[in-house]
């Protein structure tokens, strides 16, 4: 069986980029499409990238992504109704929503779920010397930054070597803010431990439907393996490393040694990983959100 899958289309920011992933995905020779999450940021968006997938053959599988939970002031809806509203047009559109459930093609199963983050993937060591965290109650070290500080989703900083190149700057010139957008626009009755525990209770289950197949194939938009993370030595990008997936997420599929791929998203980073387990065999882990759009082809 032949798989292929992209990741993070973003219809409504680079509509050109994200045509040509889809015209991708459509010609070439697959059995199974799948798209990981982040189709657009609104339903706009969304429904374009559905109405543009629809050249496509079927199957083709589809997880949410963060973006497509996404709502602003103006919308009468939260995230949670529109996580559901997601799932319907999916479905109203022909498409598999492995949100749901599970998809089984002849001995091959697949699961998924948006995924979601605990901050288990921080970066424990400051991405910089001479970094300095601005709080309302004063001032922190990076590693001193709390579970508190990473669900506010955004911190105000400071850096020496700043202060070393101009030290008669005025203050207020030489604070930099760093932050995660998902926490202007996901919007419902969640802490993010929260919803990503009901993430892991709902994948859970379908990898116990699908608990006698001989191959599992697990598609979530964050990502479930430290592999994956990506380290700048940056500020901007380290900080939000905390939102990039679970390592909870990666325990549970290890659990089920039937799980012999994993595809995901979310960090527009490419890649493959082989992901050892304790006993049985590994699991072979592809990032399909590289740039440029294009579809990784799994055998």
């Amino acid at each position: 069986m032949r798989v292929a899958a992209i990741s993070d289309l973003h219809f409504g920011q680079d509509a050109c980029a994200a045509q040509a992933g889809v015209d991708q995905l459509a010609r070439c020779d697959a059995d199974i499409r799948i798209v990981a999450g982040d189709l657009g940021s609104d339903k706009k968006s969304i429904l374009n990238a559905l109405h543009t997938l629809t050249q496509c053959p079927k199957p083709l599988l589809i997880v949410a992504g963060n973006h497509d939970l996404w709502v602003r002031e103006h919308d009468e809806d939260d995230s949670e109704q529109r996580f559901k509203w997601f799932v319907a047009k999916v479905k109203e559109f022909g498409f598999w929503a492995l949100d749901e459930e599970p998809f089984v093609s002849g001995d091959v199963g697949f699961v998924g779920s948006v995924g979601w983050y605990d901050y288990s993937f921080r970066r424990h060591d400051p991405p910089t010397d001479g970094i300095v965290i601005i709080t309302k109650d004063g001032e922190k070290r990076w590693e001193q930054l709390t579970e508190k500080d990473y669900s506010a989703k955004f911190i105000n900083y400071t850096l020496a070597s700043d202060l070393a190149a101009n030290p008669y700057a005025a203050p207020e010139t030489r604070i930099y803010q760093t932050g995660w957008n998902d926490g202007r626009f996901i919007r419902w009755r969640f802490s993010d431990k929260a919803f990503l525990r009901l993430c892991l209770k709902r994948l859970k289950r379908q990898l116990k439907r699908v608990r006698k197949l001989k191959t599992v194939v697990a598609v979530t938009h964050h990502i479930p393996f430290k592999e994956f993370v990506v380290t700048g030595d940056d500020p901007r990008w380290d900080f939000n490393n905390a939102f990039q997936g679970a390592e909870s997420l990666g325990a549970l599929l290890l659990r089920y040694r039937n799980v012999r791929y994993c595809i995901c998203g979310h960090t527009h980073r490419g890649g493959s990983a082989t992901i050892p387990r304790r006993k049985g065999s590994p699991i072979a882990a592809f990032n399909v959100s590289g740039r440029p759009l294009r579809p990784t082809i799994i055998d």
